[in-house]
């Protein structure tokens, strides 16, 4: 299996091709590059580059090669199209998305003076997810269709309960996962069937939720502040309910599943600005750091797959 991370190289931040026995290929020389996504048939990777003071997309071939700008710019995570054609991204509060020849951005909503955050498609390709709302007044999950059109309103909370972030469809569409800053939720497609997973104690920053590739769990992230870190490391969940287990007792973010739900690979601070990438069995068995050049790795995205 293969993993793709940023890691740092020379002066700047590169992306590696890294396999599951440790042997690692760089794949980019441009710059300081982040936020590796790949494609859902595993040929390309989307990516951030910052440069000059600014933030502009790319896209490169699994091996490195054919790499090319979105000339528009653009920033933040990004979201795949299930067809592979396009990607969805947020900018300055507004949500765009790619042309299919990767020549322009398209303006796909403009909600000022609200701000539209973590935009991210639905497994069928019909529908986007995302967070809409103002500091002031708060913020929802919404839903709307792949063109824009057809905005719906999901949750409806009041402002004091802080924005909500990573809205992520579950594997089969029908439900969506998101976090408030005291808790996990999940709900229907339609905004119906809420529920809370787990909850969190203040001091907890929970982060990066994501879906096992059967539905059945949900993994994350969470970060104590303060000394004491405690409360830190990776935990799971079950979608039907139940305790959240941990994992990880650690300062570890970013976990990703592997495409048959077996492993979870996540980075692990060790020191200050090192990280590694850690690799472990679903139940939290089998830790083992597969990076360890005291560099800082990290946001690890494995490559789907493609059989």
């Amino acid at each position: 299996m293969e993993i793709n991370l940023p890691g740092a190289a020379e002066l700047g931040r590169t992306l590696y091709l890294l396999q599951t026995d440790g042997s690692l290929r760089r794949l980019t020389h441009g710059g300081i590059d982040s936020m590796p996504a790949w494609s859902p048939d595993g040929r390309l990777i989307a990516f951030q580059r910052a440069s000059r003071g600014r933030s502009v997309l790319y896209v490169t071939n699994a091996d490195g090669s054919g790499e090319r700008v979105l000339p528009d710019g653009g920033s933040g995570p990004v979201s795949w199209s299930p067809d592979g054609r396009r990607v969805i991204f947020a900018d300055e509060g507004r949500l765009y998305v790619t042309g299919l020849d990767w020549n322009i951005r398209i303006l796909l909503l403009d909600p000022m003076p609200a701000r539209a955050e973590d935009p991210h498609w639905s497994p069928d390709g019909r529908r986007i997810a995302f967070a809409l709302g103002t500091e002031t007044q708060g913020a929802d999950v919404y839903v709307m269709n792949a063109d824009g059109n057809g905005r719906k309103r999901l949750t409806r909370h009041r402002p004091e309960a802080g924005w909500p972030s990573s809205p992520v469809w579950s594997p089969d569409g029908r439900r969506i996962a998101f976090l408030l800053p005291g808790s996990l939720r999940v709900m229907n497609a339609d905004g119906s069937g809420k529920r809370v997973l787990t909850r969190f104690p203040n001091g907890i920053l929970p982060s990066s939720p994501a879906w096992s590739p059967d539905g059945r769990a949900i993994t994350f992230a969470s970060l104590e502040l303060g000394r004491d870190r405690r409360g830190s490391g990776i935990f799971v969940v079950e979608t039907e309910g139940g305790e959240a287990h941990r994992l990880t007792r650690n300062i570890d973010s970013n976990p990703a599943w592997s495409p048959d739900g077996r492993q979870i690979v996540f980075h692990r601070l060790t020191a200050f600005h090192v990280s590694e990438i850690t690799l472990m069995d679903r139940d939290g068995s089998n830790q083992r750091s597969l990076t360890q050049g005291g560099w800082s790795d990290s946001t690890p995205s494995w490559r789907p797959s493609t059989d």
